[in-house]
């Protein structure tokens, strides 16, 4: 047995280390400095914060999903009760089966990636019936509209439950609209294969992890849809967006001037677009990178 490379510790300083990061950077539509809609940008440092206390709490018990505990929904109970109210569910369900990976990393062990796909696949009905408890206790009005096993459906939530549906499997229904489900689906595929090494050069090219951040999220609003925004605006409007972001990419490459994030800054707040969900990925995609730079850390320490 190696000795663990993380503590629950640990990991509380990085969530909310990450959360803080992504939200104080400039994204196009998103909370941020630069855009701090009725003074939610303070609202979600401390609600970070809060995120980071209630992982803490969850990771301390030293279990994961297929173990049959409510994780995600006590995960979101815990960062709610400070403001009473949902700022990071998606972030949440992004963050938790990384953190819960990187809790059981051991020096010399299997990696990331290789856990995670071990973690996915043992997730089992009742982690499926856990996020959609947690979904119905933090009421997005974003949600995008599924064949069946709507997370917004009573009727879902007996039926995961007589038939025993894995998380994969329910997630799997979402997959085509719902970037989140297909992260579940596809283990973490756009976080680690796509952002994780964007990042990484825009990191080494800017020297700003803002600026990395800044590029990070332009490049998923350029070749994705934005779940909140469908939910939101519909995927017309979403599609509108994509196109917009890919162009400007496309004519001025990473990372973009800061009259070009503007410029796509204002076509998202003159009717509330907010890409919700790909500050989401980021966060999840700077949580892995503050993950990778303290483990390496620590084996050059070794």
């Amino acid at each position: 047995m190696y000795n663990r490379v993380f503590t629950p510790k640990d990991l509380r300083v990085i969530a909310g280390q990450s959360l803080i990061l992504e939200v104080s950077s400039f994204k196009p539509g998103n909370i941020s400095p630069y855009n701090d809609y009725n003074g939610l940008y303070a609202k979600y440092i401390e609600s970070s914060i809060s995120f980071g206390e209630a992982l803490e709490h969850v990771l301390s018990d030293n279990m994961g999903l297929g173990d049959g505990a409510d994780y995600i929904s006590s995960t979101l109970a815990r960062s709610m009760a400070q403001e009473g109210r949902n700022h990071h569910l998606g972030q949440i369900l992004v963050l938790l089966p990384l953190a819960m990976v990187a809790n059981g990393l051991e020096e010399q062990g299997p990696s990331l990636p290789v856990l995670l796909h071990e973690l996915l696949d043992k997730a089992g009905y009742k982690d499926t019936l856990g996020v959609w408890r947690a979904i119905n206790t933090a009421k997005p009005k974003s949600l995008v509209d599924v064949p069946r096993l709507d997370a917004r459906s009573e009727e879902s939530y007996a039926v995961i439950e007589s038939d025993r549906i894995p998380l994969k499997e329910w997630m799997a229904v979402g997959k085509e609209k719902n970037l989140i489900c297909r992260e579940y689906v596809t283990d973490f595929s756009i976080t680690l294969d796509e952002l994780s090494p964007l990042f990484n050069r825009q990191l080494r090219e800017t020297n700003s992890i803002l600026r990395a951040i800044e590029s990070t999220s332009l490049y998923i609003m350029s070749k994705y849809h934005d779940t909140h925004i469908i939910g939101t605006h519909g995927f017309e409007r979403a599609e509108e967006i994509r196109e917009l972001a890919a162009r400007k990419v496309k004519e001025n490459g990473y990372p973009l001037g800061k009259e070009h994030i503007m410029s796509l800054h204002k076509d998202l707040i003159s009717d509330g677009a907010n890409p919700g969900t790909t500050a989401d990925l980021v966060a999840g995609c700077v949580f892995h990178h503050v993950l990778s730079k303290r483990a390496e850390e620590a084996h050059e320490a070794r």
